[in-house]
């Protein structure tokens, strides 16, 4: 056979297993009640429809944020502690009391590039970024293929801005149609795990070269 025929039917070979597929939560805790509003809509709209009743994906969770008072450092600790959120690593950090929007915003990025990272190295292949100030009103589709795609690792479409992505693999991003800066959200977003990586990367790049 051709080689292009091969590579045609090794596209269309499905992959063995679960695929592992990261839950990045970041950004600002700023209340217990905030917490607990956001990780309950976590529990049910997103880990849920990705744990329940099948077995697809093999999910980590991987947390990097800030806490700032009145919420405690000790209280988000014990939010990921549970049989139902239990986080695989845990990044906590001590809130700024600023009102600077953008060193807000930075942290953020810093929080979500950190989970991404420790993800990569732990052999994620898809990633589901997620602040952890939302709630999340409505399920998320356990398919997670974009529009005419097979599989979602082996989609080719150009739709990430974020430059050189890490750990290889195709580069798209799935993002909903709301609230999203330069056609790229940061509030929810998913897509292969270098790629989320790289988004993340390249929003703090460009944050520290003043381009934003």
């Amino acid at each position: 056979p051709s080689p292009a025929s091969r590579m045609t039917r090794g596209a269309e070979q499905k992959p063995r297993g679960p695929v592992h597929i990261s839950l990045l939560l970041f950004g600002a805790v700023r209340s217990d009640l905030q917490l607990a509003v956001s990780l309950a809509s976590v529990r049910q709209n997103l880990l849920a429809p990705l744990t329940h009743g099948h077995s697809l994906y093999k999910v980590s969770i991987h947390g990097s944020m800030d806490c700032s008072h009145p919420c405690t450092l000790a209280a988000v600790r014990s939010a990921f502690a549970g049989p139902k959120l239990r986080a695989d690593t845990l990044v906590v950090e001590g809130g700024v009391n600023s009102t600077d929007s953008m060193l807000r915003y930075r942290r953020a990025m810093a929080h979500a590039a950190r989970a991404a990272a420790v993800a990569l190295r732990a052999g994620a292949k898809l990633a589901i970024a997620a602040r952890v100030d939302v709630e999340y009103a409505s399920p998320i589709h356990r398919d997670l293929v974009p529009p005419g795609a097979t599989l979602t690792w082996q989609v080719s479409q150009n739709a990430s801005a974020s430059g050189e992505r890490r750990g290889g693999g195709p580069a798209w991003i799935v993002v909903p149609d709301f609230a999203h800066f330069h056609q790229l959200n940061d509030r929810f977003v998913y897509g292969p795990m270098g790629t989320v990586l790289a988004l993340f990367e390249w929003r703090l790049h460009n944050m520290a070269a003043d381009l934003f």
